[in-house]
């Protein structure tokens, strides 16, 4: 059961009060009744600002000038509460915060109580990029064969598809949230509500650490069995795939995103979101062969993807700059924290920019007559296409290890890890850098020589190519003539 109290949202007061105001006569007792019910929210006043506050921290605390003895006090207070209507004895009291797995926990399970960045439903978009890729390498007239056959299915459309339906679940979000706004604030004009919207996002803020505190003092033991789940669980992923997520040290990362200023709850929901959708769809997307996580296109697309994330969940209500700002906070954060070498860092450094960069570029403002209120910010589904997109059609594979395979047969020498930093450094700032693994695939052109010496050297008939689907080989006769080998010419590899 859950003992976190709630309050009644705004718009059944005001439907209420509509639905009174028009009848003719109402019963005394009717009219005591909804004046009672009415003043469970009342109307306060948040640093000049008349707000109807739903929230159990007093505008007092939400004011005070030492916010986190503020919150300590909060929380004993309601712990003792918790423990009263459970009938348990008083327990010693607190000296400090639940710490950040609790507050990360709870933070999840209230978070749709507050006007906050929302996330689209889960979709098969990392599925359809990996399928595309595989499509983009075959030339137009094989893909349109396929297509035709039944082989295959118009990946392209189904992005298209896929995304537009992401981006409608945000922009209802972002409708919701602005109406949320306006309930709570609804003695203020739209005007008015734009003129205050940072003093607006600094009240659910603060609200929000109240809130999450609240939780944790009624629901304790079931947030404590929930995180010894998930760490079950993760213990037994590192198990079987030998990787720990994006942090090379999660505890010292957070303590630097504090020092920098990040301290709220939400905050830490923004990175913990960010990292595991991050890790989940860069190793959906790339398989071992393609060169593991280290150092390759599948770490480049997760710490450009982490990076966009994190801007995007921060719960900035109208400035891109915070949103980088904080981004980039916690990339430089993580790197600071680990143990990689010269030339590593500098590689997710550099990416980390881009992925930042794609994220301002798909974000507009969102205005109310003359004023910006909001940020129009990207799905996910969105971010994840373009950034996979950038990876592996805007990247450069910067050699470092000499072997027989190509472009690394070129080298004469393996490179030192200043060497590649100094390459790193000397790339523009718009191309994704990586130094391990396989190259990015070639893509098909739409014109030019195909080499038939793949089709000779396997003995296969004229104009037959080769696609191979995720269960069989699948050997199709096409009229294009050397249509068997695919090529558009080496991809970007730099040995300078």
């Amino acid at each position: 059961m859950n003992f976190r109290k709630t309050c009644k949202p705004l718009f059944l007061v005001v439907s209420l009060a509509l639905f009174v105001s028009c009848e003719k006569e109402i019963e005394n007792n009717e009219v005591g009744d909804i004046e009672t019910f009415e003043n469970t929210i009342k109307v306060q006043y948040f640093k000049g600002i008349p707000v109807n506050h739903r929230f159990s921290a007093s505008i007092e605390e939400l004011e005070s000038e030492d916010i986190e003895e503020s919150l300590l006090n909060f929380y004993n207070t309601e712990k003792s509460k918790a423990n009263k209507s459970l009938g348990v004895s008083e327990k010693e009291v607190a000296s400090t915060l639940p710490d950040t797995d609790m507050i990360a926990e709870s933070a999840l399970e209230v978070y749709d109580e507050f006007p906050f960045q929302k996330n689209e439903s889960e979709n098969n978009m990392d599925s359809l990029l990996k399928e595309k890729l595989r499509q983009d390498q075959l030339i137009p007239e094989v893909r349109e064969e396929l297509l035709r056959l039944g082989y295959i299915e118009d990946v392209d459309a189904l992005i298209e598809e896929a995304i537009a339906i992401a981006d409608s679940e945000i922009e209802k979000s972002e409708q919701d949230n602005w109406e949320m706004i306006r309930s709570d604030f609804s003695t203020l004009s739209e005007e008015e509500i734009a003129k205050n919207i940072e003093l607006i996002n600094e009240y659910y803020l603060l609200n929000f650490e109240y809130v999450v505190l609240e939780n944790i003092a009624y629901n304790e033991e079931r947030i404590v069995n929930k995180i010894k789940e998930t760490q079950l669980k993760n213990a037994s992923q590192k198990a079987l795939e030998g990787y720990d997520g994006p942090y090379y040290d999660k505890a010292c990362t957070y303590a630097k995103v504090k020092l920098k200023g990040y301290t709220s709850a939400v905050h830490t929901v923004a990175m913990g979101t960010a990292a595991l959708t991050a890790q989940s769809s860069s190793k959906e997307m790339f398989s071992e062969a393609e060169g593991g996580s280290s150092n390759t296109r599948e770490d480049a697309y997760r710490h450009m993807l982490f990076n966009a994330l994190l801007a995007n969940y921060y719960p900035s209500v109208s400035s891109k700059v915070s949103s980088v700002n904080f981004a980039k906070a916690v990339g430089d954060s993580y790197e600071e924290c680990g143990t990689n070498p010269l030339d590593s860092k500098e590689m997710d450094y550099h990416n980390n920019k881009i992925g930042r960069d794609v994220w301002v570029s798909k974000t507009s403002y969102r205005k109310v007559l003359w004023a910006t209120v909001g940020l129009n910010r990207p799905s996910t589904s969105s971010l994840k296409s373009a950034i996979y997109t950038y990876v592996n059609e805007k990247s450069c594979f910067i050699v470092k290890t000499k072997s027989s395979a190509f472009p690394n047969n070129l080298l004469s020498r393996d490179q030192v890890p200043f060497e590649i930093w100094n390459r790193i450094r000397n790339t523009s700032d718009n191309i994704v850098v990586y130094f391990s693994g396989t190259i990015a695939p070639d893509v098909a052109l739409p014109e030019g020589e195909y080499d038939d010496s793949e089709c000779i050297a396997n003995n296969l008939e004229p104009y037959t190519i080769i696609w191979v689907s995720p269960n069989n080989l699948i050997k199709i006769p096409i009229s294009i003539p050397n249509s068997c080998l695919i090529t558009s010419g080496p991809a970007c590899y730099n040995i300078d």
